[in-house]
């Protein structure tokens, strides 16, 4: 199994701070002797490689550049720079179609409920099975997803449509998620149920608590106090440590007593605990995704360009990404792709969220390739590795330039000239 490290994750508002003083000064690094950066712009411009967007059909250049990384990459990792990105998603829809379609990649684990992802998808995938034909109206229904996405202009034909569409196929696209926090309407309705369950039939009526099934009944993120999470915690960590105990191969179960125990964990701690906590524990459920249920299968990986680069504790310190613990497993590592997506201008946000507007960093990666590129697709290892080590700003955590030595962080880049935003402005 990975194993985890500690360390807390920057704050934004230092981020923030770095990206005003860059933007007052206008720093010039050739002059300021920190790194000269001509030769790196470049580089990237005579390297990155030029597509545009169709309606439906892939581009020719991009769909030549998967064929190229999935002769010796079968785990897909596709990053955001925002969770309300709608350009960033219909590329991303793209991909995974193309992936899908003609190379196999039969499974999608999401940044999202691992509890409910799975539940629904084993259970609509059984019907599927039995020959009886899956309605794709209540797959949506119970997936429950995360409105940045069911909803959005870009992924929503994905999720509403496309994938259920293939569970009554003898290949479906299965759709399964790798986030402890709860989205869906399934886990809302089941989760206590199922852990109430898993604790009545793993404690002995000698040991049981009376007390427990009360707290289980009541809502974690609304309803539980400081005193009942204490209570919990020890509670469910001797249960956690039975399961080990009396398995030397760990099921689904023993993952949803895990993400159980993160949730009441994560209510009495502080942000940067949190991100750790919810980052360690993302990674451990994809952990066993990739090597027990889905293990040798041909998978694609969406989540937050944050959570999937490499070298994180080079972008900020301690900071472990999810990748970045995953790939101390050096099998999973040989099998990884990454890819991180910004965008130089347009808008963010949307649907529940207020609208930003992207800032241009003066010295950003974004503003330095070239003005005739909507589209652009980088791969990292065509840049000489003198040139992968130099930082710079770029906008791939939430489109706020940050410093950082992104073509190291990322196998490959995806540039977006103009954003939309959920509400397609």
């Amino acid at each position: 199994m990975i194993k985890i490290d500690s360390g807390p994750k920057c704050t934004l508002l230092l981020i923030l701070i770095i990206y005003l003083v860059g933007c007052k000064t206008n720093i010039k690094f050739k002059d300021s002797g920190i790194i000269y950066q001509s030769e790196l712009w470049k580089s990237i411009n005579n390297s990155i490689i030029k597509f545009e967007m169709q309606n439906e059909e892939i581009d020719k250049n991009l769909a030549y550049f998967l064929d190229s990384i999935i002769l010796n990459h079968k785990i897909i990792i596709l990053g955001e720079p925002s969770h309300y990105s709608s350009t960033s998603y219909k590329i991303k829809n793209q991909i995974i179609r193309y992936l899908y379609e003609n190379h196999d990649f039969n499974v999608l684990l999401l940044e999202g409920d691992f509890f409910g992802l799975n539940s629904i998808t084993d259970f609509y995938l059984n019907q599927s099975y039995r020959q009886k034909e899956v309605n794709q109206d209540s797959i949506c229904y119970n997936l429950g997803l995360p409105i940045f996405w069911q909803s959005c202009i870009g992924f929503n034909s994905l999720f509403n449509n496309y994938i259920p569409a293939t569970y009554n196929t003898p290949n479906p696209l299965i759709l399964n998620g790798f986030d402890p926090q709860f989205y869906s309407l399934y886990s809302s309705l089941h989760f206590k149920n199922y852990i109430r369950f898993i604790y009545s039939n793993n404690i002995s009526n000698q040991t049981k608590d009376s007390t427990i099934n009360h707290l289980i009944d009541k809502n974690p993120w609304l309803e539980l106090t400081k005193d009942e999470i204490e209570y919990l915690i020890p509670k469910f960590i001797k249960l956690k440590e039975q399961i080990e105990f009396n398995n030397k191969n760990f099921s689904e179960e023993y993952y949803n007593i895990l993400n159980y125990i993160c949730i009441l964990q994560y209510l009495n701690i502080n942000m940067n605990e949190k991100n750790k906590l919810r980052e360690e524990q993302m990674a451990l459920n994809l952990d066993y995704l990739l090597n027990s249920k889905f293990k040798n299968k041909k998978i694609i990986i969406s989540a937050h360009d944050i959570h999937v680069v490499r070298y994180s504790d080079s972008l900020y310190k301690d900071y472990q990404s999810l990748v970045n613990i995953i790939t101390r497993d050096s099998n999973l590592n040989n099998q990884i792709y990454t890819i991180g997506i910004t965008g130089r201008s347009g808008y963010f946000g949307g649907l529940d969220k207020d609208i930003f507007a992207i800032p241009e960093h003066p010295d950003g990666f974004e503003v330095n390739i070239q003005d005739s590129f909507n589209y652009g697709i980088l791969d990292n290892s065509r840049i000489n590795e003198e040139n992968r080590t130099i930082r710079f700003f770029a906008g791939f955590e939430n489109f706020i330039p940050t410093w950082g030595q992104w073509l190291k962080h990322y196998d490959a880049i995806i540039y977006i000239k103009s954003m939309i935003d959920c509400n397609e402005n």
